[in-house]
């Protein structure tokens, strides 16, 4: 069993800091979470903008990873030590792993993606935005010498205008209504 503190959205703009005491199943492992970064749909969420499908309060965090620190009696191929990516999706997989925002997070393995040593913790912990980017590069048809157009200048948006030219684009257009993110996306 473990002390943990966990980051919940209680209702618009109010965060809470909740102590829970958790412990494995025999399924799962228990991650020491290393960092966790803050989502544009968990904004949305803290500014009161979200799904009639989400009900508060909610416990945030699915960007992230850490190292494992305790491992259930049936997992394998996991140990005590490894570093791994958590998905933590807690909206679409209920019964999967808890959220990020949390000092300990339990999962089962199939929420989990290690991480190879030559990976920094920091870098490993955008897997999840990262892999929405390329994603989305892979799944939008480009075609070697096409303009593209990007709306919305996020962070995953940033990732997708810059890949869209690694990956052949001739054009890449960004738009956004804020002028920093255009900025910033020029520099690229």
């Amino acid at each position: 069993m473990v002390r943990t503190r966990v980051g919940c959205l209680e209702r618009p703009r109010k965060i809470t800091l909740k102590i829970r005491d958790i412990d494995i199943a025999e399924d799962q492992v228990l991650v020491r979470v290393h960092k966790a970064y803050i989502c544009g749909s968990d904004l949305h969420y803290y500014r009161g903008k979200y799904p009639s499908y989400v009900k508060l309060p909610i416990c945030l965090g699915h960007e992230g990873g850490g190292t494992i620190v305790k491992v259930g009696s049936k997992v394998t191929g996991y140990h005590v030590g490894d570093r791994v990516i958590v998905y933590a999706d807690v909206l679409i997989s209920p019964s999967g792993a808890d959220p990020l925002f949390s000092d300990y997070v339990r999962a089962p393995t199939y929420c989990l993606q290690r991480v190879p040593e030559w990976i920094d913790m920091d870098t490993a912990c955008q897997a999840e935005p990262l892999a929405c980017a390329v994603h989305a590069i892979y799944n939008c048809g480009l075609q070697l010498g096409d303009t593209a157009v990007v709306i919305g200048l996020g962070y995953t948006g940033q990732v997708i205008l810059q890949g869209l030219k690694k990956f052949g684009a001739n054009t890449a257009i960004g738009i956004d209504l804020d002028n920093s993110k255009l900025a910033l996306a020029k520099k690229r």
